[in-house]
């Protein structure tokens, strides 16, 4: 009996050591696990972090853009144009005086004070304006005038040419065959003579719209401009040595490149001055390092800017210039 009871308790002994040692393992599977559900917490603390940065930065980015419509709607005129883009005027007479007109924001009414503008002319040799915008010619040759309002500094330019005779003067848009004659004062339109279009003043999607014009059979002249067909003034601009020129449409927008080869409207200059250079085509290389061609698309209907080489369905453009016809 004392044999039997001994055995009992050493086998209760024996099992209860077993228990105590599977203990530690379980205390340590629960460790991972607890170590593990850390690793989860703190990996869900970090996203929420970044997410509560990336909300930050969207909640700054929304403040900008309402800081920037605040600022826009702050503004009164959202642009000027002048009657005239391009005046001749002969040496020793008058011309008439340039008209600004005003386009403003919904709902703005302008007051005399608000469309008070000053003005000047680029070279005072040729011609000179009075602050009527009036323009006495002095000698022949070409400047540029220039229209700024007191309010929100907006800006319109005019080409003036100054002749010593107006008599059987004729304008017209002729192709550039020799890029290294543009200069400043310049009226130029971009077209695709072979399709009959011009590049127009609407920018969609950062591309500019085409519009229908004609030109003569040897695609030497325009014959018939398009009506929303952009004329540019170029401005010229020494960078590094090499001559580049803005393009500035009439309502005080320049074209501008973008680093995905695609072209927009912009109311500064930045970086946006063209080198031209003539490639069986008008190829443009913009200042701020984005070389590319001018290209008209025949499909899609616009004007863009693309690095590649003319593929099908991609044109080069061709580059023509107002002049006087003798």
């Amino acid at each position: 009996m004392k044999k039997t009871l001994l055995l009992l308790l050493i086998l209760a002994s024996s099992l209860l050591m077993g228990c105590n040692t599977s203990n530690p393992t379980s205390s340590s599977e629960s460790g991972s696990i607890n170590t593990s559900s850390e690793d989860i917490s703190s990996s869900i603390v970090n996203t929420s972090s970044q997410e509560s940065t990336e909300t930050s930065s969207e909640t700054s980015s929304s403040s900008s853009v309402t800081s920037e419509d605040e600022e826009e709607e702050g503004t009164k005129i959202k642009y000027i144009t002048l009657t005239d883009r391009e005046i001749f005027v002969e040496v020793g007479k008058r011309h008439s005086s340039l008209i600004v007109n005003f386009y403003v924001y919904d709902g703005v009414e302008l007051t005399l004070d608000d469309k008070d503008v000053t003005w000047s002319i680029e070279d005072t040799s040729v011609a000179e304006i009075d602050q009527y915008g009036r323009v006495t010619g002095k000698s022949a040759g070409r400047t540029i005038a220039k229209c700024v309002t007191r309010v929100d500094n907006r800006h319109a330019t005019c080409s003036v040419r100054v002749v010593n005779s107006m008599d059987d003067i004729v304008k017209r848009y002729n192709k550039v065959t020799d890029y290294s004659s543009l200069e400043s004062g310049d009226l130029v339109v971009l077209a695709h003579a072979d399709s009959g279009k011009t590049a127009g003043n609407d920018d969609t999607g950062m591309h500019l719209n085409s519009v229908d014009s004609s030109f003569s059979n040897d695609k030497s002249y325009v014959s018939n401009l398009g009506s929303g067909t952009a004329t540019f003034m170029l401005e010229e601009k020494i960078i590094d040595g090499y001559r580049f020129f803005s393009l500035e449409n009439e309502y005080g927008q320049y074209l501008s490149a973008k680093n995905e080869k695609k072209i927009q409207f912009v109311n500064n200059k930045g970086n946006i001055y063209f080198h031209f250079m003539d490639d069986d085509g008008c190829y443009m290389e913009s200042s701020s390092n984005v070389p590319g061609w001018m290209m008209y698309n025949a499909k899609s209907d616009w004007f863009t800017l693309y690095e590649s080489n003319p593929q099908i369905d991609l044109f080069l453009i061709d580059l023509y210039r107002l002049e006087i016809i003798d």
